[in-house]
């Protein structure tokens, strides 16, 4: 069935719900935006309800898709970033003010005014402590994008005549909150639940989380797999993770993988460049964040340098990353270890500028640390590169993944004798041998054809 064909009098028509779409850069948009092309080619029509290009923290208009009809709203900025903006302008007050008398503020009086740390004890009796652990379960209820909720909904509603099939994505959850409520208020349409990550698995922090706030995340994730026709995960771990909590809806579970579109590497790709250095280069593309941390793997480098393994002028460490980890700046790290010379931080950096620097690599490095249930998905960039693979992980999908497309070696995070040999192994090329058929199941064409063919079933039967 292509174009305007039809399922029971009514067109292939799909509207996508999801808070990341391009022009943000955050990886989860480009999720949507490869399956809204591939269910287009597909021969659906497609349209995508989100935020306001606004509300994203960077954006990169090289990656986009044409023909898509794009909803965006409005929504309630988060608590978590007004109170930061208040924090500052008391700041900024109580500078004017001591100024006008006299005083000079001192360095701990600047703009950054840190908050007094809330205990992490979920017992803790003191009325005041228990206010604010209250205050913050709310604004990360179910996370800190809530705000889009009351403005998804509203436009949701209006689309639905229009849309038969509905497929939200998460994270964030706050998603999937759009098409729950309007499922109470109207059941014709036919609602597919993405789960890009585990929702209520991996508790938050004590400080995060009350009772109140606990009971609701379970229970909008009940609803969720009760209400949806359909429940689309990402990894077989995750799938039995779901099956397990709720046995009643394990049969309407689907695995569509994350996975990778070729078409979108090559134009970007720079495969002479390594021509152009001697240099062995090792890429980092991501966020130092969820435990994620270069201090094993710089400690391991500098300790090769030191041993004269490696020689230091032909060594070149790049992290297209954020510049901070907890406060800890990543040149302070390089310091450390004596590596300042080695290693660039370039922080965020554009697409397509990402996409050369990968495929000039010798190795791109992976961090997965205790997410057991799912895989980063800028692996899948990594395979549609064809580069060695140093998987800095604590276990679980990503390693077995790894060790299943032979595209790289695991090490644990702790592990610097470890380390240092991988890093030997992959720089004289004695790694795994690639595994090609294994590499080829993520090509997104056939996961998403698949999973178009899928949602079109549940149309003719219901």
């Amino acid at each position: 069935m292509k174009g305007t064909a039809k399922l029971k009098g009514v067109a292939r028509r799909v509207l996508f719900i999801s808070y990341h779409y391009p022009p943000d850069s955050q990886i989860g948009a480009k999720r949507a935006a490869r399956l809204a092309k591939f269910f287009m080619q597909n021969g659906w029509d497609v349209g995508v309800l989100t935020v306001q290009e606004k509300f994203y923290e960077r954006v990169d208009r090289l990656y986009g898709i044409r023909g898509v009809d794009l909803h965006c709203t409005g929504m309630f900025r988060s608590v978590r970033l007004l109170i930061p903006r208040a924090k500052r302008l008391i700041g900024r007050l109580k500078r004017v003010v001591r100024c006008d008398e006299g005083r000079i503020p001192g360095k701990s009086e600047g703009l950054a005014v840190q908050e007094a740390p809330i205990p992490v004890s979920g017992a803790s009796r003191d009325p005041v402590s228990w206010i604010k652990r209250f205050i913050i379960s709310m604004i990360w209820l179910p996370d800190d994008r809530q705000g889009w909720v009351p403005f998804g909904l509203w436009r949701c509603l209006k689309l639905l005549p229009a849309y038969r099939l509905v497929y939200s994505t998460s994270p964030p959850w706050s998603t999937h909150l759009i098409p729950l409520f309007a499922s109470y208020v109207s059941r014709k349409f036919i609602w597919v639940a993405e789960f890009r990550d585990p929702w209520t698995t991996f508790l938050r922090p004590p400080y995060m989380r009350t009772k109140l706030g606990d009971w609701l995340g379970e229970k909008w994730e009940a609803s969720v797999m009760a209400r949806s026709a359909r429940v689309v995960v990402v990894t077989e771990a995750m799938k039995r993770d779901l099956a397990d909590k709720y046995p009643a809806y394990a049969d309407k579970i689907r695995v569509y993988s994350n996975g990778f579109d070729r078409d979108e590497f090559a134009p970007l790709a720079d495969p002479v460049a390594k021509q152009e250095t001697d240099k062995t280069t090792f890429v980092y593309a991501g966020q130092f964040d969820y435990g994620r941390n270069p201090l094993t793997f710089l400690n391991a480098l500098s300790e090769l340098i030191e041993e004269r393994v490696l020689e230091r002028a032909r060594v070149r460490v790049l992290l297209m990353s954020n510049t901070e980890i907890d406060g800890a700046s990543i040149e302070g790290m390089a310091r450390r270890f004596r590596m300042e010379d080695v290693v660039q931080c370039l922080g965020y950096v554009p697409f397509d500028r990402c996409v050369k620097e990968m495929s000039r690599a010798d190795v791109l490095l992976l961090f997965s640390i205790d997410q057991p249930l799912q895989v980063p998905a800028k692996l899948y960039e990594y395979l549609a590169l064809n580069k060695r693979i140093l998987s800095i992980s604590t276990g679980g999908i990503t390693t077995e993944l790894i060790d299943r497309t032979g595209s790289g070696i695991n090490v644990k995070p702790d592990d610097v004798p470890g380390m240092k040999e991988a890093i030997l192994a992959l720089v004289s090329g004695k790694g795994p041998q690639r595994n090609e058929r294994e590499v080829a199941k993520f090509d997104i064409r056939a996961i998403a054809s698949a999973l178009s063919e899928d949602v079109a079933g549940l149309m003719e039967r219901v």
